[in-house]
């Protein structure tokens, strides 16, 4: 049995939550009514600025990234993605936060790879239509004669 493996790195995974995206999402798993209007409230229209010594930036309108430090954060993100697994058809799919592995087994080394890449290009759509950026792949392969 040979099994190929993929290590998806996501490039500022935090920072790249699009806010309108993840509050639909929140809806579609059940955060709705006041609750929902809560969420969005906390999350949009936020600012920011940046102090380094003296100097302070210009304020800034935050339309994507989960609130550094917030307890809500990590749960935010883990719904934010969630749904990357109904991208794929032939692959298995291990999630730990902002890492991702994506793996493919078979008889045939050539049809492991060939199952792999079909799913990582479904992947690679599903990142790009929620707006995160992959920042690296791993890729590892094995065999498995037992």
């Amino acid at each position: 049995m040979f099994v190929c493996a993929l290590f998806i790195d996501v490039a500022k995974a935090f920072d790249s939550v699009n806010h309108n995206i993840l509050l639909n999402k929140l809806y579609r798993v059940g955060f709705c009514g006041p609750f929902h209007a809560l969420l969005k409230s906390f999350l949009i229209n936020r600012t920011q600025i940046v102090s380094v010594g003296n100097v302070r930036s210009s304020l800034a309108f935050l339309t994507s990234e989960v609130p550094q430090g917030s307890i809500l954060s990590p749960l935010f993100f883990n719904i934010y993605v969630n749904d990357i697994s109904t991208s794929i058809t032939t692959s298995k799919i291990f999630q730990y936060a902002d890492d991702t592995l994506i793996f493919s087994r078979h008889l045939v080394y050539e049809r492991a790879i060939e199952m792999l890449q079909i799913d990582v290009a479904k992947i690679m759509d599903w990142f790009f239509a929620n707006k995160l950026r992959v920042k690296c792949f791993k890729k590892r392969s094995w065999s498995d004669f037992t």
